[in-house]
């Protein structure tokens, strides 16, 4: 688990269990599901876009991002970000990057794909850890940036 990811949410009174596994069982959202024992939907991707700016949308591991979408949303045209990026502007590599917690504020989305559940698994910050949280939890953190965005 990340240092910093559980000093920010001690910091932010954000309440989540840290939930080690194996990195092999970590490295897609598949494999940790089968891991955890929950349904694909209830792993929370983390994807890192850029644009003008750096974005991240929080969806569901049964979902992929609509750049076209997304763009629509924020008014410009976005792309992944490249894993040196991420790293940089998340201070997360890709593939542990979690929903809150990173280097720097990011603009960060919420996919209305989350909705569909009451648990999820974010990544925990590193390559074998995940966070298990409430989908309030994230909802209350990131407010009203609820979007529409995934496939």
């Amino acid at each position: 688990m990340s240092e910093r990811l559980r000093r920010f949410m001690e910091a932010g009174g954000l309440v989540g269990e840290f939930v080690e596994l194996p990195p092999e069982q970590a490295r897609t959202s598949e494999s940790a599901a089968n891991a955890v024992g929950c349904e694909l939907g209830q792993i929370a991707k983390s994807i890192v876009l850029k644009g003008s700016r750096t974005y991240v949308v929080v969806l569901a591991g049964d979902r992929r991002i609509d750049l076209k979408r997304f763009s629509k949303v924020v008014g410009e045209p976005v792309r992944l970000a490249k894993p040196d990026e991420v790293l940089s502007e998340t201070g997360y590599p890709v593939g542990a990057v979690p929903p809150f917690g990173h280097i720097r504020p990011l603009k960060t989305f919420i996919d209305t794909s989350l909705l569909r559940h009451k648990i999820v698994y974010a990544s925990g910050g590193s390559d074998n850890y995940l966070l298990k949280l409430s989908v309030d939890t994230l909802l209350n953190h990131f407010g009203a940036n609820i979007v529409d965005v995934s496939r």
